[in-house]
């Protein structure tokens, strides 16, 4: 009983640590990534590495969580995605099968466009 007492300790002592050295980590390849890439290619101040983890947690807030895991927001994609497929299959069918692109009979669209060769 004692050992698991003490196994818990441990498993809270090294979350304290390892999950706050995470996102300091996190936010400090942040800050790296832009200071090399975004001053030079769009002119925007050099951040630090607080403003780094401030980023992370605006884009967190923004965009919603980032999460390897399944839940709901990954099964709607599936529904989704065949929804579109579905959607994609008939605008497929009713317009290239025929030969009509954007209205265009087979002929018009088939038409090759570009100079003449005759000298």
């Amino acid at each position: 009983m004692k050992k698991k007492w003490l196994s818990l300790g441990w498993k809270i002592l090294a979350g304290i640590i390892f999950i706050p050295g995470l996102l300091l980590l996190a936010a400090w390849l942040f800050m790296l990534l832009w200071n090399a890439l975004m001053p030079v290619v769009f002119d925007l101040p050099v951040i630090s590495i607080w403003q780094g983890l401030g980023l992370i947690v605006l884009a967190k807030v923004l965009f919603g969580h980032i999460s390897g895991g399944k839940g709901d927001r990954s099964k709607g994609r599936g529904k989704d995605g065949k929804r579109w497929k579905k959607r994609f299959k008939k605008y497929f069918d009713k317009y290239h099968a025929k030969g009509e692109v954007d209205g265009e009979t087979g002929a018009e669209s088939t038409e090759i466009v570009g100079p003449s060769r005759e000298v």
